[in-house]
Order: structure tokens, then sequence, then C-alpha cells
């Protein structure tokens, strides 16, 4: 694995990772800002993330299937970085729902897609040959040119 692999899938699981907590600590202005409790917030911050991610954890195998490794980490940082603006500037409460489903989708597709080439791309089928990382290319075997 080459240090560009390693840096990407550092950052792909750090913003990952950041994107599941970075509510908790505005709990109380986003609750003022909106005027909604403060387990509509709890909802915000986790129900509609954890939601997402889990639908995500279900597509993302086809989805990567399709689009291959380097294209689903794309569609990672997409998600995840297009809901983030989203959300920092929602106007509604509604909104701002949307945006976090939107983050948690990219971030369900994010632990399907992340490890795929550390872990070899365990999610393939003997007759689908993998993607090789973040590349984006076809894998091959010692006997195919």
């Amino acid at each position: 694995m080459t240090v560009r692999e390693k840096v990407a899938i550092a950052l792909l699981g750090a913003g990952t990772g950041w994107n599941m907590g970075n509510i908790g600590p505005i709990v109380t202005p986003i609750s003022e800002e909106f005027s909604v409790s403060l387990a509509a917030v709890g909802l915000l911050s986790s129900g509609v993330l954890c939601a997402a991610l889990l639908m995500a954890t279900f597509t993302a195998p086809s989805l990567m299937q399709r689009i291959g490794a380097a294209n689903g980490a794309r569609a990672v940082c997409g998600c995840i970085g297009v809901g983030n603006v989203i959300l920092a500037v929602a106007p509604a409460f509604g909104v701002a729902l949307g945006a976090r489903a939107l983050i948690g989708y990219g971030a369900g597709l994010a632990f399907i897609f992340g490890p795929a080439r550390p872990l070899g791309n365990p999610i393939w089928a003997p007759d689908n040959p993998p993607t090789d990382g973040l590349e984006g290319q076809r894998a091959s075997s010692p006997t195919e040119p």
C-alpha cells in the first residue's frame, strides 16, 4: 500500500469519525437556533445519522461492485462534504435533518469503502475481482497481462 493510499484512508476514517460526534458540543445553540427540544437535537445528532448509516451499509456492497473503490471513496467524500455544508447553512430544522441523513449515508459508505483496500476487498465474490484500492483499477492475477 502506498503512502498516498494510507493518508487517504486515514483522512477518510478521521473525517467519518468526526462526523459521528460533531453535534454534541453545540447541542444548546442548535436547540435555541431552531427552537426545538433537546430530544429533537438528539434525533439530529444520532437517530437520523445512524438510520442512514445502516441503510448505506446494506446498499454499499452492490454500489461498490458497480462503481469501484476509488469512485466509492469519492462518493463518501461528496456525501459527507455536501451534507456538512448544507448542515452549516440549514435555514430550518428539516433541512438539517436531511443534511444529517446525507452525512450518515456517506459515513455508512465509508465503513464499507474505507476498509476495502487494506483488507484486500473482502466483500468481493470470487467471480467478481476487486478493484485495486483507491486507483479504481481492476486487480489482475499473475497470469493476466
